[in-house]
């Protein structure tokens, strides 16, 4: 998995779909960049297509790492049907979402 490290924050862009397919192995990367780096994640969602409830869950338990930490889970440039999901599952409520 490709990222960056900038400020205190782990940066990341995902692309295409996230889904029961490829979601373990996207859950055990990130864990184990959060407990290597204990930073926050930003990730861009802008070529994100499509997520399921694997993904959200996935990034429910990244969030629970990082707040294990002290840091965030912030998401940005979520298309508007994804960012829905968030929504209705009020996900909104606990993980960060932000336009660029």
């Amino acid at each position: 998995m490709i990222y960056t490290i900038k400020d205190d924050n782990i940066l990341m862009d995902l692309r295409g779909e996230l889904d029961i397919a490829n979601v373990d192995n996207f859950k055990k990367n990130c864990l184990e960049i959060a407990e290597e780096h204990k930073k926050g994640f930003v990730i861009d969602c802008n070529e994100l297509t499509f997520i399921d409830s694997t993904a959200l869950g996935a990034f429910v338990t990244l969030n629970k790492k990082l707040t294990a930490y002290n840091k965030k889970l912030v998401l940005k440039n979520l298309k508007p049907s994804l960012k829905r999901l968030f929504t209705i599952t009020n996900l909104d409520k606990s993980i960060q979402i932000i336009e660029d």
